[in-house]
């Protein structure tokens, strides 16, 4: 069954068509990708499935509730990491609970114990600026989780990461979500990224922008050593690059 659904969404600013007709679903704990162009409506759509924005049309359902335009029922991570440069990471990662009326004491004991698990143990009171790229990263994540682990929407997490770092972002948070069954949506204008990180993908293209092809990623028939150069690996790419290409 569905955790998470989209159903016919569509959206228009100043009379001009945004997104048309979007149809999408994710299952409980499935890891989901959109990939498309930028400027597809992709963030628009994210918007939407947040509760930031409305449709002109369709509805958004979470767990068999109709939540379309209710904000707070699952993360959104945007593209930039958002921390309070003025506060120090304990604090950041804290910004949700205390969003949500958990007192300071509180809400530091409640994250703290997460700092081993997101690779930031011993960094809990320094400040943004004293952390890498891929740290902040972590951070980031982590504050999104505490906001609500079942349903993770992340948009363009690591594009702003080095190649060796966005590798290394890739197999944590792999291990991570299959940990905690995180249910995820993820947008992305990275194909690799898409197939490392995915089980199913949506390609996303035209003006206005529409879901015009689903790919299935069968974990099973690509070998976890050298994923990224097996020939079921690269055979999909092809496949992908093709549909994109038309």
């Amino acid at each position: 069954m569905e955790y998470l659904s989209v159903l016919q969404v569509s959206k228009q600013y100043q009379g001009k068509p945004v997104i048309q007709n979007i149809c999408l679903d994710v299952q409980k704990g499935e890891r989901v990708c959109i990939l498309g162009a930028s400027g597809i409506g992709k963030t628009t759509l994210f918007n939407i499935v947040s509760g930031l924005e409305k449709p002109d049309e369709g509805s958004v359902w979470l767990n068999g509730k109709d939540i379309t335009g209710q904000s707070g029922q699952m993360s959104y991570m945007q593209q930039k990491d958002l921390l309070l440069p003025f506060q120090t990471i304990l604090d950041n990662v804290c910004v949700p609970l205390r969003l949500k009326g958990v007192d300071k004491k509180a809400a530091r004991e409640q994250a703290a114990p997460y700092f081993a698990e997101f690779g930031l143990q011993g960094y809990e009171k320094k400040y943004p600026s004293q952390l890498s790229g891929g740290m902040r990263q972590r951070a980031a994540l982590l504050r999104s989780y505490l906001f609500s682990g079942d349903v993770m929407l992340l948009d363009e997490p690591f594009s702003a990461l080095d190649a060796l770092t966005k590798t290394a972002m890739h197999d944590w948070f792999m291990q991570f979500a299959a940990t905690h069954n995180t249910t995820t949506l993820l947008i992305t204008h990275d194909v690799d990224e898409a197939i490392v990180l995915s089980n199913r993908i949506y390609i996303m293209a035209g003006r206005p922008g529409r879901i015009t092809r689903e790919f299935g990623v069968d974990a099973h028939a690509i070998p976890p050593q050298n994923f990224t150069t097996s020939d079921a690996f690269i055979r999909l790419k092809r496949q992908i690059l093709e549909v994109i290409g038309q």
